[in-house]
């Protein structure tokens, strides 16, 4: 008896499916949203009052996702850590790094206002990559001229809202505004095991 043959009449040939599973898509994790957020649209719509963040971290080379303004409010969309305030907005605490919708970036409660004439208005779209150091937001995909660097440890995809309805893509759709893709840049994927 070969090895092929010991492993067949172990395991069974016809048994086994040794195709790849469709990858999940990444949603809003809605164990991790603050009490008075409300996900809707699979998981991919926030509105109400707090922060969300998505069900997989960040961690690829270089990931891209996008936000798109449904109805008017205030909102912030960066990366946050597990241990980020979902009752509050992000940025405002040391556990999450946002672009606010009014065109300031935002980490710890400091502030850096984005040089810009163009108001954050409905339907348009607020682009995220991260690359495992810097973190850098497109407005209907134009760079904006601030970004974060050393931005470090597992964080994830992550919005807040207070008033503003916002979905979010992580990749499971064409994006509005995608990034060169020699770049390197994807939509946020699950932590896959080869074994």
């Amino acid at each position: 008896m070969g090895l092929f043959d010991f492993f067949e009449a172990c395991c069974g040939s016809d048994d086994v499916d040794l195709a790849p599973e469709e990858p999940q898509p990444c949603t809003l994790d809605p164990r991790y949203k603050g009490n008075e957020v409300v996900l809707s649209s699979d998981n991919l719509t926030v509105s109400g009052t707090g922060t969300a963040l998505a069900l997989a971290p960040l961690l690829q080379d270089r990931s891209f996702f996008e936000f798109t303004v449904q109805t008017p409010g205030s909102f912030a969309v960066g990366v946050a850590s597990r241990e980020v305030d979902r009752k509050g907005a992000l940025g405002n605490d040391a556990y999450s790094w946002a672009f606010r919708s009014d065109r300031f970036l935002v980490h710890n409660k400091a502030t850096e206002q984005i040089i810009s004439d163009t108001q954050v208005c409905v339907g348009d779209v607020i682009g995220v990559s991260y690359d495992h150091t810097v973190l850098s937001f497109y407005h209907n995909g134009v760079l904006l001229d601030s970004c974060f660097y050393s931005v470090r440890g597992r964080v994830y995809p992550a919005i807040s809202v207070d008033g503003a309805q916002v979905s979010a893509n992580f990749g499971h759709l064409p994006f509005v505004h995608p990034l060169a893709k020699e770049r390197g840049f994807k939509g946020v994927l699950f932590e896959q095991s080869i074994i």
